[in-house]
């Protein structure tokens, strides 16, 4: 999900603002750098930030349930 998050989100708009103020192109003809620096960044950024952090902070803490003696059972089934 945050890969998807990071791709959706990209700064396409900066890109194409920057080629167009320093005079490197206009918006036709930058639109696709622009895009696929946008999406090397974001996607590069994702992946640093998850192998930085790969496990979130709710899934390291200790359940309070697997912490007590006794078992955990759950309703009973029949098939």
């Amino acid at each position: 999900m945050i890969r998807a998050f990071a791709i959706g989100i990209g700064t396409t708009r900066i890109w194409l603002g920057l080629f167009e103020v320093t005079g490197l192109g206009s918006f036709e003809s930058s639109f696709g750098p622009a895009f696929w620096i946008s999406f090397s960044l974001h996607a590069a950024a994702a992946e640093v930030w998850l192998r930085a952090f790969p496990n979130p902070p709710e899934l390291t803490r200790e359940s309070p349930a697997a912490s007590s003696s006794q078992p955990v059972t759950g309703p009973a089934t029949s098939l």
